[in-house]
């Protein structure tokens, strides 16, 4: 029964130094470099660029575009205010 207990014990032995050893492995990755890029996916890359770019750009447009609508909504408010007080004195002034 001895030598059974001392050979389970070595093959145990040799299946955690075995798992210690392949984690070791995999954490040294000071030595590789960084993986290049293809072809393909510098030019995907460079597209996305692009895009988000062009993306960007046509957004403020898009809030300048807004800002101006609201500048011209204000003036046109404050033009039919001001064409009401206009009514409002010429009326009175009639009534006088």
């Amino acid at each position: 029964m001895g030598p059974y207990i001392i050979l389970i014990c070595l093959i145990l032995g040799a299946i955690g130094a075995w798992s210690i050893g392949g984690m070791l492995s995999k954490n040294d990755t000071s030595k590789k470099e960084p993986p290049q890029l293809s072809k393909f996916e510098q030019k995907l890359k460079a597209s996305v660029q692009k895009t988000k770019e062009e993306v960007r750009i046509q957004r403020e447009e898009l809030q300048q575009l807004r800002e101006k609508i609201a500048r011209e909504k204000a003036e046109r408010e404050r033009q039919k205010e001001e064409e009401k007080r206009r009514k409002k004195e010429e009326k009175q002034a009639k009534n006088k």
